[in-house]
């Protein structure tokens, strides 16, 4: 579901898939033009690889231009004998053309899905910087994202780390909650300036 804002452009048609190793290139780019953090080509070729139904590009149909990417990967941990299985969202980047549009909410609600539809996970978590833009850190939280941990210097640049999880079943129930449609389903082509909105951006 998508919150627009008032714009001169013209909306084009956009389809949300999985991302492919042909990607990379583009995914790196809107990465190193968006975000502080880099990373190495092979990490990208093992999400893509190992888990590609949550690893997720947004892209103009228009032109072929990608607008945004989602990178993810599964964790599966062994307990006194009990397997728990978590999704982590290592990245998400919307161009700055872009953002504010609900291409980065559309691109995190299909991925937590996928991570229980496919491989069963129980909670997702991701690290958010210390700088991260206060209207970022909200959405997630209104997603159903709590704050687990603080991890110092996590970051290459040695910035502070604030882990943020949701338990899987409370935060789709809190997506829905807040939504009037279905998130934007992978492979659907839609033109977004027709897509039916509320609540979340």
């Amino acid at each position: 579901n998508f919150n627009l804002i008032h714009s001169q452009v013209e909306m084009p048609g956009l389809n949300l898939r999985p991302s492919t190793l042909l990607d990379i290139p583009s995914m790196r780019q809107i990465n190193e033009d968006e975000l502080s953090e880099q990373y190495r080509q092979q990490w990208w070729e093992e999400y893509i690889v190992s888990f590609p139904e949550i690893n997720l590009i947004l892209q103009d149909l228009s032109t072929g231009d990608v607008l945004g990417y989602l990178l993810a990967k599964i964790e599966r941990r062994e307990e006194s004998g009990t397997l728990s299985i978590e999704g982590e969202i290592i990245s998400v980047a919307v161009d700055w053309r872009w953002q504010r549009r609900g291409l980065g909410t559309a691109m995190i609600q299909n991925c937590i899905k996928a991570m229980r539809t496919h491989y069963n996970a129980t909670s997702v978590m991701l690290h958010a910087r210390a700088t991260t833009r206060p209207w970022v850190l909200r959405l997630y939280r209104r997603m159903g994202f709590t704050s687990r941990q603080i991890v110092p210097q996590y970051f290459d640049d040695k910035e502070n780390a604030e882990v943020l999880e949701c338990d899987i079943s409370s935060c789709i129930g809190l997506l829905k909650h807040h939504s009037t449609t279905s998130a934007f389903p992978i492979d659907m082509i839609e033109t977004l300036g027709k897509v039916a909105h509320k609540g979340v951006h």
